[in-house]
């Protein structure tokens, strides 16, 4: 069987049109099957890219980092963010087979291995949704219609393809091109550094795995038995091996030669290279060095200013984009203005107690926060006279107040 003959059998198997010819496979480059194909001669897809612990681990630490954080739903009134109560029972990821923390960690894992990530509504009779489910990017592909509006043509089962309109999904997109309608995919554009770095593992596995090379080695002229050879061997280590006998004098007699082996700069240069590659993956997704455990410049001279730069720099687009498409879901529903989903990076953005404690000082003295709203930040009961703000222009005593905390504030709120 030839080798376009294998390919027509695999694309028979996956339900493809296996009409295909020379012009075809070699024109396209057998990305149909074997993945993006790079000079390193490793085939990139998703689960090859993954296997690439700086691929994995960049995508498990941006995953992660935005699937933890809090959500909520807010509404502006007289221009101040409030808790929507009760908030829907999608956005509390109730229903549904995920939970909120794997849904949006299914988000993310999309848009930064693919560019997309697609966002099935599962609605009741009412057309109220019920919960959202994550496609695999892998068999959706969006079409635009004369009318600007999508439709999204879904793989099923059975290999059959359904249509369905955007108004039954809801499409987020990584960075894009111009008049693109879908985003980039990491994976695709870095899949000659991913390459690289697969096809250097490959080299190290086999290397350690299948080599045979000795530390040091003694030459004899002529034949030596076995017997003979394993003779020298016990003597020279008995009288060479251990702390205590290293660097002693050796006597060679009859010829024989002692040679240290040492690896080839070609054999030694793939363990610079597996370096190498960490900080240029890293590069692809914005993820500090000394979070992949490597050594290398950072965003400041704080662990919380490292901290900051990473939510600013790295997470805050990610973030803004899954906001603004779960907005987009709930204006639909709730049909009113101002109202918005929030993750809240404020735990993210804290720093250190004394940093803390010095602005909230500044904020309280200012009039800018209330003593309570300070406590209930720092996970501290409130204080009966703590609601009232201190008066920037005359200090005086803050008026007491039994009222404790409502659920509608315009402080941070800790989501499911």
């Amino acid at each position: 069987m030839t080798i376009i003959d294998r390919m027509r059998s695999a694309v028979e198997f996956r339900g493809v049109d296996a009409n295909i010819s020379y012009s075809d496979v070699f024109g396209k480059g057998l990305d149909l099957f074997l993945g993006t194909g790079t000079s390193a001669g490793v085939a990139v897809t998703t689960n090859t890219a993954l296997e690439v612990s700086t691929v994995y681990a960049c995508l498990r630490i941006l995953s992660e980092g935005v699937s933890t954080l809090p959500l909520d739903t807010m509404v502006r009134r007289n221009g101040v963010p409030r808790p929507i109560r009760p908030r829907p029972e999608w956005i509390s990821f109730k229903q549904g087979p995920y939970n909120k923390i794997e849904s949006i960690g299914q988000i993310m894992t999309s848009l930064l291995t693919d560019g997309n990530a697609y966002l099935a509504t599962v609605r009741d009779v009412d057309g109220l949704i019920l919960w959202v489910e994550v496609l695999d990017p892998s068999k959706v592909e969006p079409k635009r219609l004369k009318d600007g509006t999508f439709i999204y043509e879904i793989q099923q089962v059975n290999g059959s393809t359904a249509a369905v309109s955007d108004q039954d999904i809801k499409h987020i997109r990584g960075m894009m091109l111009p008049g693109a309608i879908k985003g980039l995919s990491p994976i695709s554009y870095a899949s000659e550094t991913i390459g690289l770095a697969a096809a250097a593992t490959e080299f190290g596995g086999a290397f350690f795995g299948n080599g045979a090379v000795p530390g040091s080695t003694i030459e004899v002229p002529g034949e030596l038995s076995e017997v003979a050879a394993k003779v020298l061997k016990d003597t020279w280590e008995q009288a060479h091996r251990g702390v205590g006998n290293g660097h002693r004098l050796a006597v060679l007699t009859e010829g024989a030669k002692f040679a240290k082996v040492t690896l080839s700069p070609d054999e030694a240069q793939f363990l610079q290279t597996r370096s190498f590659q960490v900080p240029d993956i890293a590069r692809f997704y914005g993820v500090p060095l000394h979070l992949l455990a490597q050594e290398g410049p950072t965003f400041g001279d704080s662990n919380s200013e490292n901290g900051v730069a990473f939510v600013q720099h790295t997470l805050r687009p990610w973030i803004e984009r899954i906001e603004a498409a779960f907005t987009d879901l709930l204006e639909t529903e709730f049909r009113q203005d101002g109202i918005f989903v929030k993750l809240n990076v404020d735990s993210l953005l804290r720093g250190n107690l004394t940093e803390r404690l010095g602005a909230w000082s500044i904020g309280v003295t200012q009039g800018i926060y209330t003593i309570n709203e300070v406590r209930r930040w720092e996970a501290l009961p409130p204080v009966a006279w703590g609601d009232e703000p201190i008066s920037v222009q005359v200090q005086g005593e803050p008026s007491a107040s039994d009222d404790s905390s409502t659920d509608e504030d315009t402080g941070p709120k800790e989501g499911n």
